[in-house]
């Protein structure tokens, strides 16, 4: 098995061989995730094994694990995000080809006789992602301070989240 990995591969010859490929992605290289990263500074282990599956169909699996420092979209301070991903995607020439897999297979559409390992895992990475990522729900909460803050009569806001999004806008209501 290869430690470091290439920047592009066919991997139609890759599966044919049943080769291996492993090694890091810096964060850096994520460029669809620039603007949700807090630093660069990260890189994900990645490996990739290449073959083929049932009924003949060319595969790639992989493992991606590491962690991204995001920026929380709340307070705007560093969010640490672990990745630990695995997947398995069916080789296609052509939206055609991939419509024909067997059931429970992605489909990975090469249009050309390459693809990007770096654009294939961020695909998987982006799939991962939260859509707005924000403390809630993870370890730790917002940052110091951000939580801290006063509303604006001065008293500290509820540790509780509402379930109701309207709940703020009743309590405003019976003020007036």
């Amino acid at each position: 098995m290869q430690n470091r990995l290439p920047e592009r591969v066919n991997p139609f010859n890759m599966a044919d061989s049943s080769r291996r490929l492993s090694g890091q992605v810096p964060a850096g290289k994520l460029k669809r995730l620039a603007n949700l990263l807090d630093t660069t500074d990260t890189s994900l282990a990645i490996e990739l094994a290449f073959g083929i599956g049932e009924q003949g169909t060319r595969t790639v699996s992989g493992i991606v694990r590491g962690e991204l420092l995001l920026t929380c979209q709340r307070c705007l301070g560093r969010m640490r995000f672990p990745v630990d991903i695995n997947f398995t995607l069916a080789l296609a020439r052509s939206l055609e080809q991939a419509e024909r897999l067997p059931a429970g297979l992605d489909p990975l559409i090469v249009d050309h006789d390459t693809v990007s390992i770096v654009e294939m895992v961020e695909d998987e990475v982006l799939l991962t992602l939260p859509l707005i990522p924000t403390h809630q729900g993870t370890v730790g909460g917002c940052a110091p301070g951000s939580a801290d803050r006063l509303e604006d009569n001065g008293e500290a806001p509820d540790k509780q989240v509402s379930a109701n999004p309207f709940a703020v806008l009743a309590r405003l209501k019976n003020r007036m």
